[in-house]
């Protein structure tokens, strides 16, 4: 398994084992119900919400039991348990068709505030996505079709001096005169990338139930061009001014800083 191996664990090995798994089992033991997959009679054409989902439809008469599932022995091994699990939710698309199942029933809007992509993930990360995770679950087994996209947040400087460091550029002149500010730019962008695929792999592992096949990812056209829409709109509303305030600057970066951009944690 990836999920503990691979991420920068601060905590005891067996604690985070336990705590996954025992969510894993919770999990389990709900999904294991006979009807809980069950399609309605009405049409996929006819739902409405995300056509990846629309079209999935179980085989009829397909229930779900613990023979489906699989025994746990009286031996108890979280790696191997999970593992089980995680094959078992692949193979028998348990988030697809809960997903299906939930289209037509009310919303909850679930906004992930994005990770920095600076490093591969650590403990907390983990932590915080799997706090996420069991809100989300939660507000499912309500009944709730849950909006659940991940994003990935590449902005800013903390990627940029990443880079900055792995090129050995000593300034920002470097980057303009010597580097290039479109190799830089593609630098970072490979550098976000490289960390966005080694933490979806890790929250994969961790069981974390979310849309890992369409994340936001802040350096995307796309949601770039949905923040200027949002400026946009304010603007049009006049809620936008000009004003004057006092602000951190740093001579090396060129740019202000926010307030937690200046702490003795982010340098």
């Amino acid at each position: 398994m990836r999920s503990v191996s691979e991420i920068n664990v601060s905590a005891p090995k067996s604690v985070l084992e336990t705590v996954i798994s025992f969510i894993i089992l919770i999990e389990l033991d709900r999904t294991t119900s006979p009807n809980f997959f069950r399609e309605h009679e009405s049409s996929a054409e006819n739902e409405a919400g995300d056509l990846r989902f629309q079209k999935l439809l179980t085989e009829e008469g397909e229930q779900l039991t613990t023979k489906t599932v699989g025994k746990i022995s009286r031996e108890y091994k979280p790696s191997k348990t999970e593992e089980e699990v995680l094959q078992w939710w692949e193979t028998s698309r348990a988030y697809e068709k809960t997903k299906r199942r939930l289209l037509k029933k009310p919303k909850f809007y679930f906004l992930d505030g994005p990770p920095f992509v600076t490093n591969p993930p650590h403990v907390g990360t983990g932590w915080n996505k799997t706090l996420k995770d069991v809100v989300i679950r939660f507000q499912r087994m309500k009944g709730y079709n849950v909006h659940d996209q991940p994003g990935y947040d590449c902005h800013g400087l903390p990627v940029e001096l990443m880079v900055e460091k792995s090129l050995n550029l000593t300034s920002k002149k470097d980057i303009e005169h010597v580097f290039g500010i479109d190799r830089f730019i593609a630098e970072c962008k490979k550098y976000s990338d490289e960390n966005i695929e080694a933490q979806t792999r890790v929250f994969r592992d961790l069981g974390i139930w979310m849309d890992w096949d369409l994340p936001y990812i802040t350096y995307h056209d796309r949601y770039i061009e949905s923040v200027w829409w949002t400026v946009k709109q304010a603007q049009q509303k006049k809620l936008l001014y000009k004003g004057l305030r006092v602000v951190h600057w740093c001579p090396h970066d060129e740019t202000a800083l926010a307030g937690y951009e200046v702490t003795d944690e982010y340098r």
